[in-house]
């Protein structure tokens, strides 16, 4: 009998570890700061493990001080460089990407304003890897 509960034990222990493994890695997450009401560039550096592509397909927060979360892209229209919000944003089999300020970016706007030191939590939806949650703090351009 004991025999039998060690094996149940062990199979549920490695299906839980295979449960959990994640090919997405955030390696870094800041906000920039916004003294008032408006919007605030989410920067990522994320690194995907994985052999296949992957596609960041949402985001979202909790916090009351977040109204909305879009995806934006750069392009260039007669001369002159523009947002356009997309729907999702493509993670290359192991790339080492970031997201932020003159790339394909995620923009949260805001309810109240973020300052230096505060934190936000949210979630990260990856069309395979599933979600990840993280509590991003608000930093300065210095940082």
């Amino acid at each position: 009998m004991k025999k039998i509960f060690y094996l149940l034990l062990s199979i549920i222990f490695t299906f839980n570890a295979e449960a959990v493994e994640k090919n997405i890695e955030i390696l870094s997450a800041t906000l920039s700061p916004a003294p008032e009401k408006g919007s605030s560039l989410l920067s990522l550096r994320i690194k995907n493990n994985s052999k296949e592509a992957d596609q960041l397909i949402y985001v979202r927060s909790p916090s009351p001080d977040i109204k909305g979360i879009e995806f934006h892209a750069h392009l260039e229209e007669d001369g002159v460089m523009r947002m356009q919000k997309i729907r999702d944003i493509n993670i290359p089999a192991g790339a080492n990407l970031f997201l932020g300020s003159g790339t394909e970016h995620i923009m949260l706007y805001l309810n109240n304003p973020l300052y230096v030191g505060d934190k936000v939590k949210v979630s990260l939806t990856f069309k395979n890897d599933g979600s990840i949650t993280l509590m991003v703090p608000v930093v300065g351009n210095d940082q």
